[in-house]
């Protein structure tokens, strides 16, 4: 129904423009808010009183960003407070990728599909949804059949996507996390030329993930329960699993 777009506008500013949308909008209909900040994108500004300067090359950097996810942290709480969602609202607060500070030799988000690009926030929260914290691996994908359930909707045929709801019901996240280990979920990044020419993409299966590049042809494997941050591809010793990830993004 509306759409603005606020290129220079940080997460305060953005929610003096979101107050003028909502003193227009009739209270009595549901309504549906997309925010999308860009605080955590560079350059990154030494937002106080939350930075703090750190040693290292990097490390700066590092402190500014953190002081920048503060900061929209605290204009969210200030939104949550000041326009009353914490009644009758559903909440979905999720990242699109995260940044790295030399893990892994990378700086930024640039052509990578590693854990520090791949693991993001995804926090829900509202009627229906109960506190806890789940381990399993879920994808962006699944944000719309989960908050159309919490809206009491049906989800449209061809998603790809799941709700996410039984991971959050104690009662059903046992049987919902087995299922979502039996699950493979898929990522992929690419850069075209001029610039640069790359293609990658990545399935996680259960503890197994496997990232592939197009363009160069090559694989690496990670056992991300005893490797979480992806340092030891095993690629070369299981070249019969290497093939069976790469199956299943044909199948799909």
């Amino acid at each position: 129904d509306r759409f603005e777009q606020h290129r220079d506008a940080d997460a305060r500013q953005l929610a003096e423009v979101l107050a003028g949308v909502l003193a227009g909008a009739d209270d009595e209909r549901p309504r549906f808010v997309y925010l999308h900040l860009m605080d955590t994108h560079q350059p990154y500004h030494e937002r106080a009183p939350w930075y703090a300067p750190r040693p290292g090359p990097l490390g700066n950097h590092e402190a500014a960003y953190d002081s920048e996810i503060s900061f929209a942290d605290d204009a969210l709480r200030g939104m949550y407070e000041r326009f009353g969602w914490a009644d009758h609202t559903v909440m979905c607060v999720v990242s699109d990728h995260g940044e790295g500070f030399g893990e892994g030799g990378l700086v930024g988000h640039g052509p990578s599909l590693s854990w520090v690009v791949n693991r993001c926030v995804m926090l829900f929260s509202g009627a229906g949804v109960e506190p806890g914290r789940v381990h399993a691996t879920v994808s962006l994908v699944d944000v719309v059949p989960t908050l159309l359930e919490l809206a009491g909707l049906p989800p449209p045929e061809g998603l790809d996507g799941r709700s996410l709801l039984p991971l959050a019901d104690p009662a059903r996240r046992a049987a919902a996390e087995a299922d979502a280990a039996t699950r493979p979920t898929f990522a992929h990044r690419r850069h075209r030329p001029p610039i640069l020419h790359r293609f990658l993409w990545s399935v996680v299966l259960g503890r197994w993930k496997l990232i592939h590049d197009e363009v160069e042809t090559r694989s690496w494997l990670y056992d991300i329960d005893a490797d979480p941050h992806e340092e030891h591809d095993v690629s070369a010793t299981s070249p019969a699993l290497v093939a069976q990830l790469s199956e299943l993004r044909r199948v799909q």
